[in-house]
């Protein structure tokens, strides 16, 4: 009677990784010539990716998570001022506990501009995992968007 040995093993190769978190490089669309691969974002680029889709996706427009993105709109025809300003600062701090676990938010500010009917953000962060240097993401918020 033979036997069959099943070797499930598929070899001794130990995978390193040098990286934490991968992500599709979205400023650059090009292939790597090295293995012919869409160029990948790594850690503090992969993470700055996802935050930059979360300012410019709003909810409803990712068909397989709807629930996905901002509804930063809402408050663009509210007047501009220091309440409204208030109330986007927590709808942002939301955005990010809901869709970026990564991050841990150290400030938003948000300089509302009734001039340019503009509100400019900036919100400061850090990535706990990858170390404690303060990361910047500066957008302005106007109906023009």
């Amino acid at each position: 009677m033979a036997a069959v040995i099943f070797d499930l093993s598929l070899g001794e190769k130990t995978i390193h990784r040098e990286w934490s978190f991968k992500d599709l490089k979205t400023s650059d669309f090009s292939t790597d010539t090295k293995n012919r691969n869409i160029k990948v974002a790594l850690d503090v680029e992969a993470v700055q990716n996802s935050i930059n889709n979360m300012f410019l996706f709003t909810k409803g427009e990712r068909i397989i998570q709807p629930n996905y993105g901002n509804s930063l709109y809402e408050y663009l025809y509210e007047p501009v001022n220091e309440l409204t300003a208030k109330k986007l600062g927590q709808a942002i701090l939301s955005m990010f506990e809901l869709w970026e676990p990564r991050v841990t938010i150290d400030n938003i500010l948000i300089d509302p501009q009734p001039d340019d009917n503009t509100f400019y953000v900036e919100v400061s962060y850090t990535i706990p995992s990858l170390g404690n240097e303060t990361l910047k993401f500066d957008t302005a918020l106007n109906q023009r968007r």
